[in-house]
């Protein structure tokens, strides 16, 4: 939890491991449709620690629809940085695009960004196709 990763994962072909954080499809809201294309980063988690952008992991990966896709840490939080005004804050989900989210009585700063901007910067390291 601290370290924020939930997979220890080996290639067989060369015995590297490596950890994977992994990040579930959001809703808009509490029971609502899910983001199209957008996903939320956390700078901070609600004790307003370290967020997982700023963990362990060596990748993070997305369940997007049908699809998994594998982004490298680093270069997730260099380029999400890129997007994000830290000086904008706002207390409304719908309003988080590219600037700081906190939930009222929490500690936590979340941003959403767009998932097609994200890709014409950096390319998932691979993605999967469930079935």
């Amino acid at each position: 939890m601290n370290q924020h990763w939930d997979f220890l994962l080996r290639f067989v072909k060369n015995g590297n491991d490596f950890t994977v954080d992994v990040k579930a499809h959001k809703h808009k809201w509490r029971n609502g449709p899910l983001l199209d294309d957008y996903f939320w980063i956390e700078w901070k988690n609600v004790r307003g620690n370290t967020g997982w952008i700023s963990g362990t992991a060596d990748y993070i990966a997305f369940i997007y629809y049908n699809n998994i896709h594998f982004y490298e840490r680093c270069n997730l939080k260099d380029t999400a940085r890129s997007f994000i005004d830290f000086n904008k804050h706002v207390d409304k989900s719908s309003l988080a695009l590219n600037c700081i989210y906190t939930r009222r009585d929490r500690k936590d700063e979340v941003s959403l960004i767009s998932i097609s901007r994200l890709n014409k910067i950096t390319k998932p390291v691979f993605s999967w196709t469930i079935s």
